[in-house]
């Protein structure tokens, strides 16, 4: 019995050894250890190495991977982009397991505004064989639309995607459909002071600005009243100033506001991603 369990030990022990053959190449846990102390260029270059000697190896897809961990880990989330662009060829299918390969560049293009990045997958016809891959891919895509302000084109892949969770539907449909304010609305209420800035959402902007455009003006009134012409003027170039100024900058503010609002509606989308 103790030969018999002498001879099974060994046995797997040769297996293990000869599985490990099979998966680490000379080099690869080196380009490991150098992405795990922080040697990032060190480790796309040990990894590029690898590409170049094991084109066939089965563990390629983990390598270019890790390259664009590398890239993002050392700040260079453009270079990541770029180089998933180069490797990721038109109308590629990726086995169940390895869609982290399309997903997590995917990923950093949507954290990083990148949306030209993820139409471009789209147009090359990537697929991904495991189904709630594909499904999350095609969110990344939906994403990327609502950032852009597609609306008709969200509203038809909500007609088609029966599988999406219910909740990222109603907010892929609100993104889309996201109020918007209008600038020249803004414009057009400052005409009475600080009207404008109520309507960009700036109520103590208003009042401030409705207390400094009506002091001005009973300034320049008593000024006139009292023939003290200089300082009438002087008082009504600034008052002038002021209330121009602020039909400008009430625009401004009302494109912010709009901002602020689908930077929030997108931020939320991203956490279904």
């Amino acid at each position: 019995m103790k030969r018999v369990f002498t001879f099974l030990f060994l046995a797997l022990a040769i297996n293990v050894v000869a599985e490990g053959r099979d998966t680490l190449v000379p080099g690869e846990r080196f380009a490991s250890y150098l992405q795990e102390q922080g040697e990032y260029y060190r480790a796309i270059t040990e990894y590029l190495r690898l590409l170049q000697e094991y084109p066939e190896n089965p563990r390629n897809l983990d390598w270019r991977t890790n390259i664009l961990a590398c890239y993002q880990q050392a700040g260079e989330t453009d270079d990541a982009l770029q180089w998933a662009s180069r490797w990721i060829s038109l109308g590629e299918s990726f086995a169940s397991g390895k869609s982290q390969s399309v997903l997590y560049p995917v990923k950093l293009a949507l954290d990083g505004g990148r949306y030209d990045f993820v139409f471009a997958m789209r147009a090359r016809g990537v697929q991904l064989q495991d189904s709630l891959d594909s499904c999350q891919l095609q969110r990344g895509y939906a994403i990327a639309l609502a950032a852009r302000g597609v609306a008709r084109e969200i509203d038809s892949l909500v007609a088609v995607q029966k599988n999406w969770m219910p909740r990222f539907s109603a907010d892929l449909k609100a993104a889309a459909h996201v109020r918007q304010k209008s600038p020249g609305l803004g414009r057009l209420f400052s005409v009475f002071p600080g009207g404008g800035y109520l309507y960009a959402g700036k109520p103590a902007t208003a009042t401030a600005s409705l207390v400094i455009i009506s002091l001005l003006s009973f300034g320049m009134y008593e000024s006139i009243r009292n023939d003290q012409a200089a300082l009438a003027i002087g008082m009504g170039i600034f008052n002038f100033a002021w209330y121009t100024g602020s039909i400008y900058v009430s625009a401004k503010l009302v494109d912010q506001w709009n901002q602020r609002e689908k930077r929030s509606v997108i931020v939320r989308l991203k956490q279904y991603f």
